[in-house]
């Protein structure tokens, strides 16, 4: 069933004029018809809803809440060094389906993508879109934010009461320190924020940075993976712990 999110708030049995882009979606995309059913969010409660078609426009109407099983017991930040076009879209996208709550781009020494700032806002506003339609198809209860990207060393800013710090990191194998092993450590912490590196990895400086803030590093096995699927990895390991 598609789900759509909406800026209005729910109230049962009060009709929302659905947006042209979601207009567009369900006329001419799964052209849907009337009272065909979808599921509508405004980030704090999800219904079913009835499609009404009038005057060139749909309306949803609300008639039932749904219970709402898509939160992680752990919120999750994902601080991501930029990767390479499409391997970006990819990785905004599956992110939102392994359950993180926001995306932090970065930029550090050995990323090979640069942060132009004459096409940010063009891009960011392409990357939350994507985030969008990710929530909705993978029926999230709330949107995932992708935030402009940052220098490495802004990092250390994003840190929180009772946050579990983690940087992956290749090095960190030889210490012994397997990610699931350090979770076990950590029974239920407010949050987690785990940094992950672009092709390129971490120079041993911008490690040894984190570290002086609280930062664990953590191994992802003996394989080296990419970026995006050291991402994919951490991130599964991280909801399917906590959600146990």
């Amino acid at each position: 069933m598609q789900q759509y999110f909406v800026k209005e708030h729910i109230v049962l049995d009060q009709p929302i004029q659905m947006d042209d882009e979601a207009f567009h979606h369900i006329s001419h995309v799964l052209r849907m018809k009337e009272n065909d059913i979808i599921r509508l969010c405004d980030e704090k409660q999800l219904c079913y809803a009835r499609l009404h078609f009038e005057n060139g426009a749909v309306y949803a109407l609300p008639y039932e809440r749904i219970e709402d099983k898509t939160k992680t017991a752990v919120p999750i930040t994902l601080a991501m060094g930029l990767i390479k076009g499409d391997k970006w879209d990819l990785l905004i996208q599956k992110a939102c389906e392994l359950g993180v709550e926001q995306i932090i781009p970065f930029t550090s020494s050995r990323c090979v993508v640069k942060n132009k700032a004459e096409k940010q806002d063009k891009k960011l506003n392409r990357w939350n879109k994507i985030a969008k339609e990710a929530c909705e198809q993978c029926k999230r209860s709330a949107l995932v934010k992708v935030h402009a990207p940052i220098p490495f060393a802004e990092l250390t800013k994003w840190t929180q009461p009772n946050t579990l710090n983690l940087i992956a990191y290749e090095a960190a194998d030889l210490e012994g320190q397997h990610l699931a092993s350090l979770l076990a450590q950590h029974k239920k912490p407010s949050h987690v924020l785990i940094v992950i590196g672009a092709e390129g990895g971490f120079a041993k400086e911008e490690v040894e940075l984190l570290r002086q803030h609280d930062f664990a590093c953590v191994s992802l096995g003996g394989r080296i993976l990419r970026a995006e699927t050291a991402a994919f990895y951490a991130l599964s390991v991280i909801s399917f712990y906590y959600e146990l």
